[in-house]
């Protein structure tokens, strides 16, 4: 029994399905010492494995960072407009108390007569 016996061919492979029938597993005559011969299929679906769970990290990352990316715009937007509207109170309360001020002796702190 030769390897090549066990092996599909390609049009075998490439077909979606094959017709196994029992005799051909079960009454066909065998002697000579059994060989395994690995196929890797084990380690293949593990990387297939593998590979589908870090796909589906990576779209839990990507969509976090989308999350992640629209927070930053509207923070930088909120925090831009706070910012304006502190700057423009700021610039009025200066601009009132400068008003406000009447000019004083340096010296004794008293007021300035206006002549």
């Amino acid at each position: 029994f030769l390897s090549s016996d066990i092996c599909s061919s390609a049009d075998d492979r490439l077909a979606t399905s094959i017709v196994l029938k029992w005799e051909e597993i079960i009454e066909k005559e065998r002697a000579g010492n059994v060989t395994e011969i690995p196929t890797h299929c084990a380690m293949i679906t593990e990387v297939a494995n593998d590979l589908a769970d870090t796909r589906q990290e990576l779209r839990i990352i990507m969509a976090n960072q989308r999350k992640n990316e629209r927070l930053y715009m509207i923070l930088t937007t909120v925090f831009g407009t706070l910012t304006a509207g502190l700057i423009a109170l700021l610039a009025t309360i200066l601009v009132r108390r400068a008003l406000q001020t009447e000019p004083t002796d340096r010296r004794d702190g008293t007021i300035n007569q206006s002549k």
